[in-house]
């Protein structure tokens, strides 16, 4: 809610507030319509979002760091929500530089960046602690097969 919005409000005022601003005004030798929208710009003021505290420094570079590693770029503010949260309470959370190494190693193993549909959004894997799983690389098709079908299948 702005201040113009606030002045555009019929305001009801009961015979007690009515009393309590009048003398407020005789107080501070102002007209009862200066009191009236003083107090009302301490209202919208009061109900006006408070800013969210500035992120920790340390967090937010070990953020940045992640993230430009990060393959898939989607959804960055549920991510750092999700890399504050690991940080504060998962004991077990790796530092940057080895997330940063584990998240490399993920996307060349499980090719997120030629089939990026297969990505996870950072918050996902973050929130499902998937950096401490193990990956195996996945095997090249030109690659020959270790168990070759057996010769009776081949006509």
């Amino acid at each position: 809610m702005t201040m113009g919005d606030a002045m555009r409000l019929s305001v009801r005022i009961t015979p007690e507030l009515y009393s309590q601003l009048q003398a407020l005004a005789e107080a501070e030798k102002r007209s009862f319509s200066d009191v009236v929208r003083m107090k009302l710009r301490q209202a919208v003021a009061r109900r006006q979002p408070k800013e969210q505290e500035a992120p920790v420094k340390g967090v937010a570079a070990d953020f940045a760091a992640f993230w430009k590693v990060w393959p898939n770029k989607v959804g960055r503010q549920a991510a750092y929500n999700a890399f504050k949260k690991r940080v504060k309470l998962d004991e077990a959370f790796p530092s940057v530089e080895t997330l940063v190494a584990i998240v490399q190693k993920q996307t060349r193993d499980l090719e997120w960046r030629e089939r990026p549909k297969y990505c996870p959004h950072a918050s996902t894997w973050l929130n499902q602690r998937r950096f401490i799983d193990k990956t195996q690389p996945i095997r090249d098709k030109s690659e020959k097969r270790t168990n070759p079908v057996p010769a009776r299948w081949n006509p």
